[in-house]
């Protein structure tokens, strides 16, 4: 079995965005309606793209113990990747929404939700379409346009939350 670095990443990752321990649940409810948004919040507000992502896979291809690496940076995130690097934009509201480009530009497929803030490095995503996922993710500031998330995930999507994830994001627009 080949392993498709998109369907994984698809499946895995909210793109976009990415965290040290990210648990994927069914999920139910609907945006946070604050009047006023968080000093967090703030932070986040824009329009994100992937600079790079780690993948560590164990039991890779459903061999235990086997690991397998992902890395995608900004010189290969393409070729390793195979579309372009996902725009993901946080809005005031706690609502969101992520974009995944194909190489040509042409659109591949969208993914939207809500999101919250656990403490102080905690962001989870409620993610609502195409389907339906709870994605728990602790992140660190590097600094006002860069933001870097870790966790555990099923990328390789074979039932097991078994794989490292390690991911810096850019913000591309305010």
């Amino acid at each position: 079995m080949k392993l498709d670095p998109w369907s994984c990443f698809a499946g895995a990752l909210l793109p976009g965005l990415m965290v040290l321990s990210i648990w994927l649940v069914s999920c139910k409810g609907s945006p946070k309606t604050n009047s006023s948004p968080s000093p967090k919040v703030d932070m986040l507000v824009g329009t994100w793209e992937s600079l790079s992502l780690t993948i560590r896979i164990n039991s890779a291809y459903g061999i235990a113990d086997s690991q397998m690496l992902i890395e995608a940076r900004e010189d290969n995130w393409v070729e390793v990747m195979g579309i372009l690097p996902v725009q993901t934009t946080f809005n005031r509201d706690y609502t969101y929404s992520a974009v995944y480009l194909e190489v040509d530009s042409s659109l591949r497929s969208r993914s939207s939700g809500y999101f919250e803030f656990i403490g102080l490095d905690t962001l989870v995503i409620h993610k609502m379409k195409p389907n339906v996922e709870t994605i728990r993710h602790a992140w660190v500031q590097k600094n006002d346009s860069v933001y870097g998330f870790s966790g555990l995930v099923d990328f390789d999507q074979d039932g097991v939350v078994d794989d490292e994830l390690f991911a810096l994001n850019k913000r591309i627009y305010r």
